[in-house]
């Protein structure tokens, strides 16, 4: 009975120095190219380790960035977050737990409409931050809207309460 709402990706915004930097490291040896050939070994050696470590550094933001994102559905709210290569957290709660939804866009990112939308839980639970993201008033509105339906408030009956918590 659960569907899918909306998918919501962190902007590549904040990955552009990286990505500039992998650019940069990648293209360079390229335009001494010559020249290192001419050294012999030890220049095909720092032609090889700065392609190397380019594409480390760009394939490591294409993960990140295709990594993290949230998870909108009617029944839950689902966080994926990618760090590095080979780390990967997973959080999902569901939208009886949501305690307060705020958005925040400030200096630079609000110029080219991004900013960061937080999820705040009842209890212990840690909040889900999602930052830099575009339009986040529209995510915010969004995920206002799906709290406030009828099947996501607590009821007497439910066998969610943790009232020692809330």
């Amino acid at each position: 009975n659960e569907e899918l709402i909306h998918i919501v990706r962190p902007s590549v915004f904040s990955r552009v120095p990286a990505i500039v930097a992998g650019v940069s490291v990648l293209l360079i040896p390229y335009f001494f190219f010559f020249p290192l050939l001419a050294i012999g070994f030890i220049g095909t050696v720092v032609i090889a380790m700065c392609t190397i470590f380019g594409l480390y550094i760009l394939c490591g933001q294409a993960i990140g960035w295709k990594g993290n994102l949230w998870i909108i559905t009617t029944e839950r709210l689902v966080e994926l977050c990618q760090r590095g290569y080979f780390e990967r957290k997973h959080s999902e709660v569901p939208w009886v737990t949501v305690a307060d939804i705020a958005y925040c866009s400030l200096g630079l990112f609000s110029i080219f409409g991004l900013g960061s939308v937080r999820v705040r839980f009842h209890g212990v639970l840690p909040s889900m931050i999602m930052a830099p993201v575009r339009h986040p008033k529209k995510i915010y509105e969004l995920l206002l809207e799906i709290k406030a339906l009828p099947t996501h408030q607590p009821s007497a009956s439910s066998t969610f309460t943790r009232h020692h918590l809330i």
